[in-house]
């Protein structure tokens, strides 16, 4: 009896060992489960401008557990098909991810509002460098006030009533701030134009965002700016870049 009573005990054992082999493989199985994203193979260099090849990108596995995470920010490799083929915007070695903001299209997509006006603005290609603005940054223009007249024979004579420029320097001013559109007919950032393969134009006028009245009305500094850019015919005309607001 006591024999039988111990064969049944060692066979429940063996049974609950049997149950708890099982529930360690499929945890063990859970925890090793992942998911590929699009990465670099090992020992590949990209540079930007270079053409993402498919022989250069590889799956890099990530566990299902952390990947939930990340696949709003990289690409899966299910679709390396589609990547494969993009200009680089970015400098890229062995082991990288590939990231969805390195494949912005050359638009940036920025719309004028209900109440802008996208206007160009000429400026003085001598002293302005547009390498250093982009779309989307924030701009103050700074344009020569009007010389006030010296005397009335001088702004009634045969000069349009325009003041002889011999009279001395006009007094600068800063008007803004303003959203830049367009840098000549770049329409994306510097870093994501040469990507593309897109030449750096001259860029002598930056198209910026007005704010306009339910007229269609310059108001406001967009009003002044307009205004003072028609007095001075445009010319002398520079621009200055905002710094950045820190979060």
């Amino acid at each position: 009896m006591k024999g039988a009573q111990g064969l049944i005990v060692a066979a429940l054992l063996g049974a609950f060992a049997v149950v708890l082999n099982w529930l360690y493989l499929v945890n063990k199985t859970k925890t090793a489960e992942t998911v590929n994203f699009i990465g670099i193979r090992t020992g590949a260099t990209i540079k930007v401008g270079d053409t993402l090849g498919k022989d250069n990108l590889g799956p890099v596995p990530i566990p299902r557990s952390s990947a939930d995470r990340l696949q709003g920010f990289v690409y899966k490799y299910e679709v390396v098909d589609t990547v494969a083929g993009y200009k680089a915007t970015r400098n890229y070695k062995g082991g990288d991810l590939v990231y969805r903001e390195d494949f912005r299209t050359p638009s940036h997509g920025l719309k004028a509002g209900e109440d802008e006006s996208i206007v160009p603005i000429p400026v003085d290609s001598r002293t302005f460098n547009p390498s250093l603005i982009d779309p989307g940054d924030m701009v103050r223009f700074i344009v020569p006030k009007p010389p006030e007249a010296k005397s009335a024979a001088k702004t009634t004579g045969g000069n349009g009533g325009r003041v002889d420029p011999a009279d001395g320097p006009a007094a600068m001013e800063a008007i803004g701030p303003f959203r830049v559109y367009a840098v000549g007919d770049r329409i994306s950032s510097l870093r994501v134009a040469r990507a593309f393969g897109q030449r750096q134009g001259q860029g002598r006028q930056i198209s910026i965002f007005l704010k306009v009245d339910k007229n269609g009305q310059p108001v406001g500094e967009s009003k002044r700016l307009i205004e003072r850019a028609h007095q001075i015919g445009f010319r002398n005309v520079s621009v200055m870049k905002m710094p950045e607001k820190k979060e």
